[in-house]
């Protein structure tokens, strides 16, 4: 019997025993309808902790699952735990937009070339993340190696003629019914909400 609790469980929960169900979300089937056996799943894949301006580190998504079309990119949410004052907008921070961001960055850069080792994208990028003043890891670290292994396995699996666009998703928990006119804070262009019931 294994006990859990909250949205690391919750996450763990859709992503193997609701797999399907998360496939055949509307948000999710008019991306080419992925099949579950097609999909790759990385569950909390960690690029350290998220640190400052400074720092190389970026956090860690809850959950990335890959098929041909598309890199879903995903956050979630219980929606007992939202604390917006008006009980419809769900928050997401600066940190968790900016990892967004830096994973798209990285994914379309990663296809310009074929890095062999991760000091070739470092020398190449010049060290530098496009548009923030965080900078690349540098070779030989931990963080370094997580990211060319996650980057190398989803470009030799599913980058080709049509390489998977990235696209990002608040995965919302809710028990009963979603509530009326949920949305996202200001990032709802950016960000695709899937609810997905316990």
């Amino acid at each position: 019997m294994l006990y859990a609790y909250g949205e690391d469980a919750m996450t763990l929960y859709a992503l193997t025993k609701g797999l399907k169900t998360f496939l055949k979300h509307p948000k999710i089937q008019c991306d080419g309808q992925p099949k579950q056996n097609e999909c790759e799943v990385f569950y909390r894949p960690s690029f350290g902790r998220r640190g400052g301006d400074t720092n190389s580190s970026f956090g860690e998504f809850d959950a990335i699952v890959a098929s041909k079309t598309h890199i879903y990119l995903i956050e979630s949410k219980w929606q007992r735990s939202n604390r917006a004052k008006d009980n419809t907008t769900l928050k997401l921070d600066k940190n968790q937009k900016r990892r967004h961001e830096i994973f798209q960055w990285l994914w379309k850069e990663w296809q310009g070339d074929d890095y062999s080792k991760w000091d070739c994208f470092y020398e190449k990028r010049k060290g530098k993340y496009e548009n923030t003043r965080k900078p690349l890891p540098k070779p030989d670290t931990l963080l370094a190696k997580n990211l060319f292994s996650i980057l190398q396995k989803l470009k030799h699996k599913y980058a080709g003629e049509n390489t998977p666009k990235t696209k990002n998703i608040l995965l919302l928990f809710y028990e009963n019914k979603i509530k009326k006119n949920q949305r996202i804070n200001d990032v709802e262009d950016s960000f695709s909400l899937v609810p997905f019931k316990l």
